[in-house]
């Protein structure tokens, strides 16, 4: 077994045999949650986080600025290590 892990950002082509895993083999079908640009509505639809740890995220990016990697979003008072890995899949940085 193998376990490819893109790059942000990154393209996988429609030939590749990668693509066919994530085209077909996630949980949910959903697009991604840009944790930059996301209101606490759209923060609210990923695993585990409801109204407060959605306005702590919001809060945290107004004043310390967008988060550059998936893992700064554990920076944020009430995300730990748990939390995080639950919502790791569903979430990006652009």
């Amino acid at each position: 077994m193998a376990v490819y892990i893109p790059a942000a950002g990154e393209e996988i082509p429609p030939s590749s045999p990668v693509s066919s895993i994530f085209s077909s083999g996630t949980s949910n079908d959903q697009p991604l949650v840009n944790i930059n640009t996301a209101n606490t509505d759209e923060l609210q639809t990923l695993n585990g986080i409801g109204p407060s740890k959605a306005s702590a995220i919001v809060s945290y990016r107004e004043e310390n600025g967008l988060f550059q990697t998936v893992e700064d979003l554990g920076q944020v008072s009430g995300i730990g290590d748990k939390s995080l890995e639950k919502i790791k899949a569903q979430i990006t940085v652009q």
